[in-house]
């Protein structure tokens, strides 16, 4: 069983994180999710959050990064880019 504590926190770094997105303040976003892959090192090291918890929040903040990069590659190809490749 996760501490109250530590899921409020992990939990509203994950908030802010999505509150900014939603706000387009992407510096903010990912501000909030570096803090929170580091409050998920530090709790797993002390001790504060079993593997089952810090497996599931590492994959929601892991897909939140891969989907943030690939909106980021997508609007960079159909601004920058324009090359036949991309248009296809």
């Amino acid at each position: 069983m996760l501490k109250r504590s530590v899921r409020i926190a992990l939990d509203s770094s994950l908030n802010e994180m999505k509150m900014n997105l939603e706000n387009n303040y992407k510096d903010l976003a990912h501000d909030a999710l570096k803090e929170l892959h580091r409050k998920l090192e530090e709790y797993r090291k002390d001790g504060l959050i079993k593997d089952k918890d810090y497996n599931k929040y590492k994959k929601i903040a892991d897909e939140i990064q891969l989907k943030g990069n690939i909106l980021w590659i997508k609007k960079y190809v159909d601004v920058y880019c324009s090359c036949w490749f991309c248009f296809a």
